[in-house]
């Protein structure tokens, strides 16, 4: 079955622009530092339908957010960015490549050679809904200890998607735990315990259809 989800999901001819929440293209930069003022920054995860290599991943200001040898299925790490103007990029370019690609450590161009069979830009702050900021700035019951946007990237051989959701710290009496709520966007990752599915995952295809997935 999970393969049979990972084949539909490579084949599904979506780009992330083309997905449910479209950027308001009318917000002015002004709107989004409105928008966004008092989120102190995002948390970025990244994951694929398959395996992915020597990826670049830059804001639309050209800063260096990562450049990880390999993304799979399973993720490709957690990242924290925290802007110049804005707490969240406006866009964020990502490409891949194939072949015998160089880690040079710069920043500006940090993998070179082999073949870039993947390149791109993903709108992120205008596709944000103002309820999910506005749900992080309110009052919070006496057991969460904090809120903080997360955004989702996650890449396939024709595109990539682009998720959100909101990552609370709950308290109880064996400390504090992440629960992850107001997911939205073109994907939701499953919830996986010991190797359990909890609660199955999602993507949207290019129709708006909803498709479940086990990872």
């Amino acid at each position: 079955m999970k393969r049979k989800l990972l084949t539909l999901l490579g084949l599904t001819p979506w780009l992330s622009a083309c997905q449910a929440t479209q950027p308001d293209q009318d917000m002015s930069d002004g709107d989004l530092k409105r928008k966004f003022r008092g989120i102190g920054g995002v948390t970025i995860t990244t994951s694929s339908t398959n395996r992915h290599e020597y990826i670049t991943i830059t804001s639309d200001s050209g800063r260096y957010i990562a450049a990880p040898a390999l993304i799979g299925v399973r993720g490709g790490g957690i990242l924290f960015f925290n802007g110049d103007a804005l707490p969240i990029p406006k866009n964020v370019r990502i490409t891949w490549r194939e072949g015998n690609a160089k880690y040079t450590g710069y920043s500006t161009e940090p993998w070179l050679g082999g073949t870039v069979v993947g390149d791109y830009t993903i709108e992120v702050a205008r596709r944000i809904p103002q309820e999910v900021v506005d749900y992080i700035r309110s009052p919070r019951p006496g057991n969460v200890t904090g809120r903080g946007l997360r955004i989702k990237f996650r890449l396939a051989d024709n595109g990539v998607l682009f998720g959100w959701d909101v990552e609370e710290g709950h308290k109880n009496e064996y400390g504090v735990f992440p629960h992850f709520v107001m997911a939205g966007g073109d994907f939701k990752e499953a919830v996986i315990k010991n190797g359990k599915v909890i609660t199955r995952g999602w993507y949207l295809t290019k129709e708006g259809q909803k498709i479940e997935t086990d990872f």
